[in-house]
């Protein structure tokens, strides 16, 4: 038997894991793939032919099901700090716009109910089409007493899963008030950076006191950052002027910790690090390791995370010839 612990040790966010394991579940047992269809009020037979696809069109999890000409469209997330607005929307509206012949149920496969009751109620359904949320819980209780082929795989790995909803509910920062201006800002920024279809992968992070948009598996790891103050209790409250957030926004970069070493990297590195680098008119200085540019920001979320976005563009621009050296393997 594959070891479903395996899904949550590489380099994949834990989303993209959980997303991966969701969609083997699916494809792999078919009893599975059934009680998860009648808990989303969709009535399947065992027989049924799944299509089973993740990131199609950026969507996590898609599959099909011929009998009911339905797509199922699957929203995964196991973090409150991972949510953007109007995600689910979004990747509705591509499958839609493409196909009007096929039915389409939405699901938001979350922690809880309320992480995506907001998302689900955005949606502009068309006549036949449903949406609703599941909690990972509910995924688990359909996952009892399958037949012993695929009970063990399915069980671990669902409990993998609630193993790292608990661990990450006990150091949760509650998404309100700035913390969540800060991680949709961030969010934002991601999709934005993203839709410049970069080769780079691409990733975001939301910290108790510190979001960014990173490079992965690079030889030169760059960022677009915002670092903030944050309570005990991980409350944000952020200075403001005319009303709108004042904010510290960092773009640096320095050697992937993997590959840093190579020859290429390093001689580069050396012969920057320390001078002053300027990169389509920004000068970024050594600080702690980094080459770093910062700058003061007053702005809204939309003009925010439009600035991270054009800062990380500077990055890709400036940095373009050492993004990538022989035999990297990742940060």
């Amino acid at each position: 038997m594959v070891n479903p612990h395996f899904f949550f040790e590489g380099k994949l966010s834990r989303e993209e894991s959980a997303s991966a394991l969701f969609a083997t579940c699916i494809q792999q047992s078919k009893v599975f793939a059934e009680r998860f269809c009648r808990l989303i009020g969709m009535q399947t037979s065992p027989n049924d032919l799944l299509e089973v696809k993740i990131e199609e069109k950026d969507t996590d999890v898609v599959f099909s099901v011929d009998s009911a000409n339905t797509v199922v469209i699957v929203e995964i997330k196991i973090a409150s700090g991972a949510k953007s607005d109007g995600q689910l929307a979004m990747y509705y509206e591509r499958f839609a716009a493409e196909s009007t012949s096929k039915r389409f149920v939405c699901v938001y496969l979350a922690p809880t109910d309320s992480l995506g009751k907001s998302e689900v109620e955005q949606l502009d359904l068309r006549p036949g089409d449903c949406a609703q949320t599941v909690t990972w819980e509910q995924v688990a209780q359909a996952a009892r007493d399958l037949p012993d082929i695929d009970r063990e795989f399915v069980r671990e790995g669902l409990k993998s899963v609630l193993d790292i909803i608990e661990r990450k509910r006990s150091s949760y920062y509650d998404r309100v008030g700035d913390r969540a201006f800060l991680y949709d800002t961030i969010n934002v920024a991601h999709q934005l950076v993203k839709e410049k279809e970069i080769a780079h992968r691409i990733m975001p992070w939301r910290g108790k006191r510190c979001v960014e948009v990173y490079t992965c598996k690079t030889a030169i790891t760059a960022s677009v950052s915002i670092f903030f103050d944050s309570r005990d209790d991980g409350s944000v409250v952020l200075p403001r002027r005319n009303d709108l957030p004042v904010l510290t926004l960092t773009a640096r970069f320095q050697p992937s910790k993997k590959n840093g070493k190579q020859p290429s990297t390093a001689a580069w590195w050396n012969s920057v690090k320390e001078n002053e680098v300027v990169m389509s008119g920004y000068s970024f200085t050594s600080v702690d390791g980094w080459m770093v540019f910062e700058e003061e920001y007053c702005g809204t979320q939309a003009t925010t995370a439009a600035r991270l976005a054009e800062l990380f563009s500077v990055l890709l621009d400036g940095l373009s010839g050492q993004f990538v050296a022989p035999n990297v393997t990742g940060n």
